[in-house]
């Protein structure tokens, strides 16, 4: 400003280096009169956080919170919760204790926040993470109760999962009765999400009911009758 004599400086606007502010003045006899002064705008430094993933499931296990920089630093480290503008966890660094990120916290958007000196400038360092929901897992098994011989089709929701089972006889989404045999059987279904890989699993039972193969059999019936033989009783068992 030609008139207040002030300048305004806004380093943003500008890359890093050197530059110089230069001050003219006439006086009364119309003599210029000039001083100078130098100065540096500096670049932000960069730093990072360590072996962080952007994307976890809510059962995922809590992990360590490291900052990489070629240089040394000191500052504030705050993990947030954006959907609910929540303070989750708060150390200074360097510090004794451990910074970590919890997915157990919940689902929904998270940020790192560390505000920190690099010994010219403050600093400020951001790190996204996103913690999604396991899936949603249906049995869709109207029916738990089935014959001896039934063979059993699975269709739990939702599909391209996998079954598994103790019991003998499950071969893919099939659960071939005559080989599970009589009882209680349970039979776990397990689906990865195409989304963000998150695993979840649901265990349902199935009981078998009825006789088993051979364990049934006709009792006084012999193999050959004569036509004037009178009436012979024979019986099933068990009865």
């Amino acid at each position: 400003d030609s008139l207040s004599g002030q300048l305004w400086i806004n380093p943003s606007l500008v890359n890093s280096g050197k530059y110089r502010v230069m001050f003219f003045k006439m006086d009364y006899t119309n003599c210029q009169h000039y001083s100078w002064k130098d100065f540096y705008i500096f670049s932000p430094r960069n730093i990072e956080a360590l072996k962080i993933p952007t994307t976890y499931c809510v059962t995922d296990e809590k992990v360590e919170v490291n900052f990489k920089a070629a240089f040394d630093f000191a500052g504030e480290a705050y993990i947030i919760k954006n959907t609910t503008d929540t303070l989750v966890n708060h150390f200074n660094v360097p510090n004794s204790e451990t910074l970590y990120f919890d997915p157990t916290w919940g689902v929904g958007k998270y940020e790192i926040l560390l505000n920190f000196e690099d010994g010219t400038c403050p600093n400020v360092y951001r790190f996204n993470i996103k913690v999604l929901p396991l899936p949603v897992l249906d049995v869709n098994l109207p029916v738990r109760d089935y014959c001896y011989g039934d063979t059993i089709t699975f269709n739990c929701l939702p599909e391209g999962g996998f079954y598994t089972s103790e019991s003998a006889g499950l071969q893919n989404n099939l659960l071939f009765t005559e080989e599970a045999g009589l009882g209680t059987h349970r039979i776990v279904y397990t689906y990865t999400d195409t989304q963000g890989g998150c695993v979840d699993s649901i265990a349902f039972d199935v009981f078998v009911h009825g006789q088993a193969k051979g364990s049934m059999r006709i009792l006084n019936l012999n193999e050959k009758y004569c036509e004037n033989v009178g009436t012979t009783e024979i019986s099933g068992y068990p009865i």
